[in-house]
């Protein structure tokens, strides 16, 4: 599985349609057999595995903050350690070293609600 999407730079990329199926894709894989509503340990930049949210949640948390590009493989959501395909062990993603890219509650806010109603068919007021 190409994790090549993980590896985000701050806001642009985050826009980028192959970021957002990417997240689209782990959160497939984080919730199937679950409901929306189970609280998962969230990846976000912002909780960083620490906090948990549901699929609505997570889901805009991911666009708007962005990946940890570390977390890989995905142990928190059910993927093991052998599930990884060996050109992708020790895949490291690049860490932006401009603060301002991470910070939470940048341009991406507008964007991940929009994101959510149309791909979702969720309405958020």
């Amino acid at each position: 599985m190409d994790r090549s999407w993980m590896n985000h730079n701050g806001v642009k990329d985050r826009r980028k349609l192959e970021y957002i199926a990417g997240v689209n894709e782990f959160l497939h894989f984080a919730f199937i057999g679950k409901s929306d509503e189970t609280m998962l340990k969230c990846p976000c930049l912002n909780c960083r595995l620490v906090l948990s949210q549901n699929r609505k949640n997570m889901h805009c948390h991911l666009l708007v903050y962005g990946i940890d590009p570390t977390y890989n493989p995905w142990v928190s959501h059910g993927e093991s350690i052998e599930e990884i395909d060996n050109d992708e062990e020790g895949y490291v993603g690049e860490v932006s070293d401009n603060e301002s890219d991470d910070m939470p509650l940048d341009d991406m806010a507008p964007f991940a609600i929009m994101t959510l109603n149309s791909t979702s068919g969720l309405r958020i007021e």
